[in-house]
């Protein structure tokens, strides 16, 4: 079996799912991890309804912008996605 390299945090978070118990994305089919992964963000608090979603490609990078309301001159969150999770939907 290859050697897997992984970063700190990512590589503790990893273990703390195989001590819980969680079943290995091996085995599983990527509806299973879907699922299992939206169940999980069930626990992450309720749905909010967003005013606008705008898809927008600045230099080729492709990005989302979602406004919570009309008001104008709202602070801005810019969120990186982890890349390699492909398990959300």
């Amino acid at each position: 079996m290859a050697q897997l390299y992984l970063e700190d945090g990512i590589k503790q978070l990893v273990s703390e799912f195989i001590a819980a118990g969680c079943p290995s994305v091996r085995e599983q089919t990527i509806e299973e991890r879907r699922q299992g992964y939206i169940n999980s963000t069930i626990l992450a608090g309720e749905i909010e309804e967003v005013f606008e979603v705008q898809p927008v490609s600045i230099d080729g990078v492709e990005l989302t912008l979602f406004k919570p309301s009309a008001a104008k001159d709202l602070p801005v969150v810019i969120y990186y996605h982890g890349g390699c999770f492909v398990s959300g939907g």
